[in-house]
Parts: structure tokens; C-alpha cells; sequence
């Protein structure tokens, strides 16, 4: 579970970076796309912006805390909710 978080977190990233590069953003790293992603004049709504960064900690606390996330967690709260937000968004859904 805690690599199904991570790959979502990755997807994340893809949508977002493709969304900036629609916009004549290239970014090369987690810092630089996250500080275009929180300019408002990136488009990015403030919910979206928020469900990418809550996937980001979780991420982070899958790969370096250890943290367990369960099944029904995984599809409800990491892919239905905080991953279906971003997707969305980029109109992938």
C-alpha cells in the first residue's frame, strides 16, 4: 500500500508538471514545481493545490516515516479523493 501511495503521488506530479508546461512552465525539481503550483497566477485552484501537497506528505511518510496506510484508505481518502482532485483538474477524468 504504501508504494500504491507513492505511485500516486508520482501521478500527481505528472498532471501538475504537464499542467505548468501548458503554461510555458519546465520545472526540474519537487521545489520548483511546488512554488509554481502555490503562484495563483499559475491557475492552479486552491483545493487542487492542497490535495497535491497532502499527497506529497503522505508520500513522504509511506517512503521515510514508515507510515502503513490500509487498503480502504488507500482507494477512499489517496485515489477516490486527494488523486480524482488532480486528475480532474488536468482533465484526465
Amino acid at each position: 500500500m504504501q508504494w500504491a501511495v507513492t505511485a500516486a503521488f508520482y501521478c500527481a506530479v505528472h498532471c501538475m508538471s504537464a499542467h505548468l508546461a501548458r503554461r510555458g512552465f519546465q520545472v526540474r525539481n519537487h521545489y520548483e514545481r511546488d512554488t509554481e503550483l502555490a503562484d495563483p497566477a499559475n491557475g492552479v485552484p486552491q483545493n487542487v493545490y492542497e490535495a497535491y501537497r497532502a499527497l506529497k506528505r503522505r508520500s513522504e511518510g509511506a517512503r521515510y516515516w514508515m507510515r502503513r496506510y490500509p487498503p480502504h484508505r488507500v482507494r477512499t481518502e489517496i485515489l477516490d479523493n486527494l488523486l480524482s482532485t488532480i486528475a480532474t483538474f488536468v482533465g484526465l477524468t
